[in-house]
């Protein structure tokens, strides 16, 4: 028999104090009743929490201790008064008391030559755009954000820093997840999207990845199954070698129960070459890393060439 689902853990809680982004608030009931802790809250939702107010918050992630989801998640105030306009029929989170329309991005009409680096965690993108820019200073690179971890994009410190250094130009927030540059409605839509104003695309999940410690239930699948599309549209893919030994900050098993090497079980023998080095005025080799948002252990964006 089926358990019963457990519904959104809400608890109230008032605001102590406000930031661009982030909140401390005071939770006034539950397990964790009288402790201060941060709470987000997105602007793409609604309006922000004001100083003094009491407000909901989803505490789902502290109340069972998880990674990156350890933080308070705030339910938005009403946003001023609007009539959504219907562009296109596109809507975000649809049939959810949170949909709200969105607008779709401009595509190009194929991805014929278009070069695209598949990430399988969301840890290597800073390396990814440190590489380019130094391999190819100026070159316009876009993420394209697919659903697998944190749907919002403003959940990501990284995407701040690396746009903030001008090494990443670009976010296309696909599916449900939102708050990029650009939105599309699948990944599919968001390649051609990000085709269109990059040179450089890479695609991959937000932070925060899903994971129940089987081989199969997580969401490193997902980045693994979109290898395949890019073909179907006529891209040049590349993929992201991955360190046996890699671990994910925190130590869980979200990311380690990946059987490997994959590549062979489900596409066959690919090679892995330096996806930069099919950029023009670039080489291949090693670059140092230039932004603190990339914790590489060395410091340095090591590209490898090696046969599937």
């Amino acid at each position: 028999m089926r358990d019963q689902q457990t519904p959104p853990v809400l608890r109230r809680a008032r605001v102590l104090a406000v930031s661009a982004d982030l909140a401390e608030i005071e939770l006034l009931e539950g397990p964790l009743l009288g402790k201060r802790v941060p709470g987000v809250f997105y602007r793409e939702l609604g309006d922000p929490p004001v100083e003094g107010d009491e407000v909901s918050a989803n505490t789902v992630g502290l109340e069972m201790k998880l990674g990156t989801g350890s933080v308070a998640v705030i339910l938005p105030r009403a946003a001023a008064e609007v009539v959504p306009a219907n562009a296109n029929h596109f809507v975000k989170l649809p049939y959810t008391p949170l949909q709200f329309p969105a607008l779709a991005a401009p595509q190009a009409e194929t991805l014929d030559g278009v070069p695209i680096v598949v990430l399988p965690l969301h840890s290597h993108l800073a390396p990814s755009c440190c590489a380019a820019g130094a391999l190819r200073p100026g070159c316009s690179v876009a993420f394209v954000w697919q659903e697998g971890g944190a749907l919002p994009v403003a959940l990501s410190n990284a995407v701040q820093e690396l746009k903030g250094k001008g090494l990443l130009r670009t976010v296309v927030s696909c599916g449900n997840c939102f708050g990029g540059d650009l939105e599309a409605v699948n990944v599919y839509s968001g390649l051609l999207a990000a085709a269109e104003v990059a040179d450089l695309v890479l695609v991959g999940i937000g932070p925060g990845i899903l994971g129940t410690g089987t081989p199969e239930g997580h969401a490193g699948w997902l980045p693994r199954s979109r290898r395949t599309r890019p073909f179907l549209l006529g891209a040049s893919l590349f993929l992201r070698p991955v360190s046996p030994g890699l671990t994910r900050e925190g130590g869980t098993e979200d990311y380690l129960t990946i059987p490997g090497p994959p590549w062979r079980r489900y596409l066959g023998a690919v090679g892995w070459l330096s996806p930069l080095a099919i950029l023009p005025g670039s080489s291949t080799g090693r670059s140092r890393c230039a932004t603190p948002a990339c914790r590489c252990p060395t410091g340095r964006v090591d590209w490898m060439h090696a046969s599937g």
